[in-house]
């Protein structure tokens, strides 16, 4: 597959696909998809477990894309990477599946990981495939990271703009590349875990109190499940609540609880059309005005990129001399053997000292990155000196390094100890010329995080009296909790309804399904007392026949179909048609176009597998969940099991917060309760 011929760019990065995509299902959209545009790069390894032959192996496919007003067009690479889940028996399950509530789907035979690394890969299979998976699939740095299952059913992983490294494309870009390659597929339903963040805090709430929604909801993504029994109904409520605040009555509740608040709130107002009257429009311009910032700040970075090699010494000089001259030393302090040089060491460490110097307050670890990256390149060297320099005194200066519990990132300070000189802000341009000051006195980034502190006061803190808490704690909570989101590409699902298929030119569009036996099923539950069965639900699948396909055809292509995809229909095979064409007697040599049929077909047969392995791809599960919030079932967050009835809850709901340990010996409500009557 792939060839010995040059593939061509993929000419869709930014447009839609063409001609709408494939017609087919997935699984077949993406072999072809990959001969088409895509160079195989690994070895084949073969699957020894089955009949049918599976291999794990890794295309490149190359995609077009222009950059800024510029009409020549750059390439990028794009990984995929086809996992066989029968190989690599000890990732069968898919915690992303399980979480999204999916865990009774069986488990695919492949899965595609499509990848766009931050920088080439150089990948060595000689090492072995599991480091090249450890390198490949494990890396964080990755600008675009999604995994779509054989069936259609997969995950966004991962999206990384200019926030988190990238030097090419936004994240708003990377977003258009998965949206576009996952239409082009025909994927089917694909979730996502927003922990996505601007200027180190949590995007899900700032964004969906600005608009109303996520920042993903842009590309169709909705509420898909929510922890501790929050449902889409609850979630909604809470983001038109917050979006709707009246301004005024927030800032009355700010000073209340004596929190300190944006000082030039007016100053926001200049200009606008519209006065602020809520809080939904005080975020929406402050995200606004941030943007703006961080994207004039990537311009000027990328002006500074463009001076020659020779100016660089320079800077280097001006800035160790500035520091020097401020009786600045860090020759005495000993880094770790690392693979970065002595004198690159120290400039960074000169470099993080002066951007943490520029601020009275805790800088988050992003933005010292941000900051610093301005002048050293290289952030494998910046989070390592950062690292090392936490909670050490360097040049007679405490680098403190703390665990914000609010916005839960790593935040920094420095400290000047008794008797030593402060730290002067030194840093200057790339071309050694002191950084202008900005014309404006608006910070949108600082405010953005004054704003985001009165939301997120008292959030946890326990309180006889609902007056020492802001009105808006339960709701910040609530859209805090909530991550995760689904899209929904075709809206095809199982239908009851006698709907006719979708007729194409000379083919017809269905979708199937296979009704397992009664007895297809696992078991949940440590003691025969609480064991529920837990069954296996098999997706409907995409099938496009030719209309003059016959009943037999029909059932052969339903078993190839349930073969290529679950591990446990190795040897399945369809005997009978349960519903979706509507006759007394089907008979096999009747072809589909004579016959009155339903859009969904069900089927049954034999030779299902008797391995409970890979009857679930949310795992074989022996533990049962009965939460005091209702939840009945695994949804991310910590738990701990009752020493007595072995049921699992919610560690949160019982008042242990999630920065305190797990309490041992726990013992639930129920139990507590019984004991007291017993």
């Amino acid at each position: 597959m792939g060839g010995q011929k040059r593939p061509k760019p993929s000419p869709w990065l930014a447009n839609s696909p063409p001609n709408g995509g494939y017609v087919g299902p997935f699984r077949t959209n993406v072999r072809t998809f990959l001969e088409d545009y895509g160079t195989l790069k690994s070895p084949l390894r073969s699957s020894k477990h089955r009949q049918n032959s599976l291999y794990s192996r890794m295309w490149t496919v190359p995609l077009s894309f222009s950059q800024g007003s510029s009409s020549k067009k750059n390439l990028l690479d794009l990984y995929v990477f086809e996992q066989c889940m029968v190989l690599d028996t000890g990732v069968v399950v898919c915690d992303n599946c399980r979480v999204a509530g999916w865990n009774s789907h069986p488990v695919c035979n492949l899965t595609y990981h499509f990848i766009v690394p931050a920088r080439k890969l150089e990948l060595n299979w000689r090492a072995g495939e599991s480091v090249v998976k450890a390198a490949l699939l494990e890396n964080q740095a990755h600008l675009l990271h999604g995994t779509l299952h054989a069936n259609g059913f997969g995950h966004l992983l991962r999206v990384n703009g200019y926030e988190g490294g990238s030097l090419l494309l936004s994240g708003r870009q990377m977003m258009e590349v998965w949206t576009n390659l996952c239409t082009l597929l025909k994927a089917r339903v694909v979730t996502v875990e927003d922990v996505s963040h601007k200027c180190g805090l949590p995007y899900r709430l700032l964004h969906s109190i600005a608009h109303k929604t996520t920042w993903y909801g842009k590309w169709g993504y909705s509420f898909c499940r929510g922890p501790f029994n929050i449902t889409e109904s609850k979630w909604k409520s809470a983001v038109s609540r917050l979006h709707s605040f009246p301004l005024s009555t927030f800032k009355n509740e700010v000073r209340k609880h004596g929190l300190q608040f944006i000082v030039s709130l007016s100053s926001y107002e200049e200009g606008g059309k519209t006065k602020l009257k809520t809080l939904g429009d005080l975020m929406s311009v402050l995200l606004h005005r941030a943007n703006t910032t961080l994207m004039s700040a990537k311009g000027k970075q990328a002006t500074a990129n463009k001076i020659t090699h020779t100016a660089k010494p320079k800077f280097k000089q001006t800035l160790v001399s500035n520091m020097e001259a401020a009786n600045i030393k860090i020759d005495d302090f000993q880094f770790p053997a690392c693979r970065w040089s002595d004198n690159r060491l120290k400039l960074a460490a000169y470099v993080v000292l002066n951007t943490l110097s520029a601020s009275s307050s805790w800088m988050s670890r992003q933005d010292v990155r941000d900051a610093a990256r301005h002048y050293i390149g290289d952030t494998g060297l910046l989070d390592f000196v950062l690292k090392v320099m936490g909670n050490q005194v360097i040049g007679g200066n405490m680098i403190r390094r703390e665990f914000n519990s609010n916005t839960r990132v790593l935040e920094y300070k420095v400290e000047i100890l008794r008797g030593e000189k402060a730290l002067p802000i030194v840093l200057p341009g790339m071309n050694g010329q002191a950084t202008p000051k900005a014309k404006s006195d608006l910070n949108p980034q600082n405010d953005l995080k004054l704003l985001y502190n009165a939301l997120v006061h008292q959030l946890d803190a326990k309180s006889a009296r609902s007056s020492s808490v802001p009105s808006w704690q339960r709701d910040v909570r609530l859209l805090l909790d909530t991550k995760q989101f689904e899209k929904n590409y075709y809206c095809e699902v199982e239908s009851k309804s006698r709907e006719p298929p979708t007729v194409m030119k000379n083919a017809i569009r269905l979708l199937v399904s296979v009704k397992l036996e009664d007895g297809i099923a696992t078991p949940r539950g440590k003691s025969q007392g609480h064991s529920r069965a837990h069954k296996v639900a098999i997706p409907c699948e995409v099938l496009v026949l030719p209309e003059s396909s016959t009943v037999r055809q029909l059932k052969e292509e339903i078993s190839r179909a349930m073969k290529d995809l679950y591990t446990i229909f190795e040897n399945f095979k369809v005997t009978d048609i349960l519903s979706g064409i509507r006759a007394s007697q089907i008979s096999d040599q009747a072809r589909l176009r004579d016959l009155k049929i339903d859009r969904f077909i069900v089927a049954k047969g034999v030779g299902i597998s008797k391995n409970t392995l890979y009857y679930h791809v949310g795992g074989v599960e022996d533990w049962i969940v009965d939460c005091i919030c209702g939840t009945k079932d695994d949804d991310g967050e910590r738990m701990v099991e009752c020493e007595r009835c072995s049921r699992w809850v919610h560690t949160r709901c019982y008042g242990y917060p999630d920065s305190a340990p797990c309490p041992e010996n726990f013992i639930c409500s129920k139990c507590r309760k019984h004991h007291r009557r017993g």
